[in-house]
């Protein structure tokens, strides 16, 4: 990439990130009177309802704290960041410390711990507060729930992974990556060899099992011993996942040196991009099935009314940073291809010039499908983190510092 290029898009990534996105969710979503953030807003911002997503609010944590740290530390984005985690103590767990799913406004329970990504989201939020602020006491309820999440899901009786289906009857690529990413930032702040030893045993999950050199795919899920299944959830390949799980790896490759855990990395990003790609409109598709054939349909999306073919917001966000970064790291060109393809994308269909952020989801063809711009699967993360992201990339990218070419 050219530097004039880096340079452009540059200005262009904090533009974006601090003069339309962040003040989208700075000026709509904190709730003043009970703590915590509103995610249920229309095109303009509005609260359509109240009700309170708690993996959200750990995701909002995370957004507002990472600010404060990574880009500058303005008192407003402690506040908003302390607005949830206050939330999160007063009415987030119940009485085993078992992270809540769903809140009314004011903290009353609507659904109690049925989904461990709850704690999980709970524990990234936290533990980037912590590091912001150098909060010991938040930080040590975020190892708390860290070692909880970890003798729960290591149960195999246990069940609570909404919104994906079944119990612990497969081994699920999106259970290893969250583990992953929340454990490898934990280490970051509070170090510890049994940390590392999960790393160790996510990357190899990954990397060498749901990862299907065979097949050119990440699959979500295997049986519990790893083997493939020839069925509807067997086959089901989640281009974002692929995305997201890939630049997970890449920093882990990345902190280890390890031009090879790089290089699978990138690999993994290329076969999601490939397996993703709509060669009719552009975009990347919500869902593929490893045969061809129309793929099997989460309950999640069924409940928002989106197919499979449908672009989804979050998908393209986690496309965006991780081309970048393999190409950034791999010097390989067609990763620039790629990013670009998919920048422009992104900026044509889902941003919203007139409002602000972008729309959670288009029809193939580009056109919005909703214009809500959060609802409880869309909060404060996944744009506003890839626009960080990207922008703190392309600050290494325009210095004189060289990247670490594998």
């Amino acid at each position: 990439m050219q530097r004039s290029r880096a340079t452009e898009l540059l200005d262009f990534y904090r533009q974006q990130l601090l003069d339309d996105v962040v003040p989208f969710w700075a000026t709509h979503s904190p709730d003043t009177k009970f703590g915590g953030y509103f995610t249920c807003l229309d095109r303009h911002g509005s609260v359509i309802r109240g009700d309170k997503y708690v993996w959200l609010q750990g995701r909002g944590v995370w957004t507002f704290s990472a600010l404060y740290h990574r880009i500058e530390s303005r008192a407003e984005w402690l506040d908003l960041a302390r607005l949830g985690v206050q939330f999160l103590q007063k009415y987030g767990r119940d009485g085993k410390g078992h992270w809540h799913f769903h809140l009314t406004r004011d903290g009353q329970v609507v659904t109690g711990p049925g989904s461990i990504y709850s704690d999980f989201f709970a524990v990234y939020g936290l533990s980037e507060y912590s590091r912001a602020v150098g909060d010991e006491k938040t930080l040590e309820l975020a190892r708390e729930t860290y070692w909880s999440i970890l003798r729960r899901v290591r149960d195999p009786q246990f069940q609570a992974f909404y919104p994906f289906p079944g119990s612990r009857d497969f081994s699920r690529h999106t259970l290893w990556m969250i583990l992953l990413e929340v454990t490898q930032e934990l280490n970051e702040i509070s170090p510890d060899p049994r940390l590392q030893d999960v790393v160790e045993e996510c990357l190899k999950a990954i990397l060498d099992h749901h990862v299907r050199r065979t097949d050119g795919a990440i699959l979500e899920n295997l049986s519990l011993d790893f083997q493939a299944l020839d069925t509807p959830q067997g086959r089901l390949i989640n281009p974002g996942h692929g995305f997201e799980s890939a630049w997970f790896v890449m920093h882990q490759g990345r902190r280890r040196g390890q031009s090879e855990v790089i290089r699978r990395a990138a690999q993994m990003a290329e076969w999601s991009y490939l397996r993703g790609l709509d060669q009719k409109y552009g975009g990347i598709f919500a869902f593929v099935d490893l045969s061809g054939q129309p793929p099997y349909s989460l309950e999640w999306f069924q409940k928002e009314g989106i197919s499979w073919s449908d672009k989804v917001w979050w998908v393209h966000a986690e496309a965006l940073y991780v081309l970048l970064l393999a190409y950034h790291l791999t010097a390989d060109k067609r990763f620039l291809d790629w990013y670009e393809q998919v920048h422009e994308w992104i900026f044509a269909h889902f941003s919203d010039p007139e409002f602000g952020e972008w729309f959670p989801y288009l029809y193939r063809d580009g056109r919005p499908k909703s214009q809500q711009k959060g609802n409880p699967w869309k909060g404060p993360f996944h744009v506003p983190r890839a626009l960080l992201l990207c922008y703190k990339l392309l600050s290494e990218m325009t210095s004189d510092t060289p990247p670490v070419i594998v």
